[in-house]
């Protein structure tokens, strides 16, 4: 029997370590944060290199230990000293499914594991695809990477075209989600996760940082902000930054069915984009 595995897909900063923490408040699902990415991107990723040289005292998991002391990391991370996501990525699943009994799915939260499909074979995949609003992502992706308007929308366009082609070739059970529909209506959007993964929804999911049972090490900072994940809310900083309205409409207007199709399809938010 394949091993079960879901993956929180899409576009970077676009919610995936919070929904990582909100559903493994749930007993039979332990999430590993970016995993794959950490795998596929190697050593230029502060975990990774940290993992490769022994230094688990410097990396803090969402756990509240350092991975040292993680009832996780402290065993996987010794995988880091010879790594690549065909041999170690099924181990750690493995660990994680020996150190949590009630573990029925593990959860990778990596943006970017639609690009590691072919090295996950072995793997009975439940795709959960989180994507965006293409207004917010692209003020975030503007202020971080200190590019301009058009790139921004057309880099949303193009990669989301990608992400679509790769699942669609792939053939894969997909459970598509806006971070809007999450995070304006997350109770009832956990719900149809839940529902669709056949796991119980719980009420603690929706203050995931004191509830959850992930073990992230790399990941949005999010993640590890009491702040900011204390409960899911919505971040609308955006709507405040500087911008050019006359040429975002018009980007807008040629995103605007696949910007809905992606992040509103589930109906919570009554009034669409």
């Amino acid at each position: 029997m394949k091993r079960l595995l879901i993956l929180v897909t899409g576009l970077d900063h676009s919610g995936t370590t919070i929904l990582d923490m909100a559903l493994g408040v749930s007993p039979q699902i332990t999430g590993l944060g970016e995993a794959l990415y950490m795998l596929g991107a190697g050593e230029k990723v502060t975990a990774t290199r940290a993992f490769s040289g022994g230094d688990l005292a410097s990396v803090e998991c969402t756990c509240r230990q350092s991975a040292a002391n993680c009832a996780f990391w402290s065993q996987g991370s010794a995988l880091f000293r010879d790594y690549s996501i065909g041999k170690t990525f099924p181990a750690l699943h493995d660990i994680a499914m020996a150190r949590f009994p009630e573990t029925r799915f593990v959860l990778d939260s990596s943006p970017s594991s639609w690009r590691y499909l072919d090295q996950l074979d072995e793997f009975d995949l439940r795709v959960i695809r989180l994507t965006r609003d293409v207004r917010s992502w692209s003020a975030s992706y503007r202020k971080r990477r200190k590019a301009g308007t058009i790139r921004s929308y057309r880099r949303w366009m193009s990669r989301n075209k990608e992400i679509t082609r790769v699942l669609n070739e792939k053939g894969l059970d997909v459970f598509r989600v806006g971070y809007e529909e999450l995070a304006l209506r997350p109770e009832d959007t956990l719900r149809r996760i839940c529902d669709w993964l056949g796991v119980a929804f719980l009420p603690e999911m929706l203050q995931p940082k004191a509830h959850s049972g992930s073990h992230i090490v790399e990941g949005n900072v999010a993640g590890k902000s009491s702040v900011l994940s204390a409960s899911i809310r919505y971040d609308g900083s955006w709507m405040a930054a500087p911008g050019h309205p006359f040429i975002e409409g018009l980007l807008m207007s040629l995103c605007k069915r696949q910007n809905n199709a992606l992040v509103y399809s589930n109906k919570v938010i009554r009034r669409k984009a």
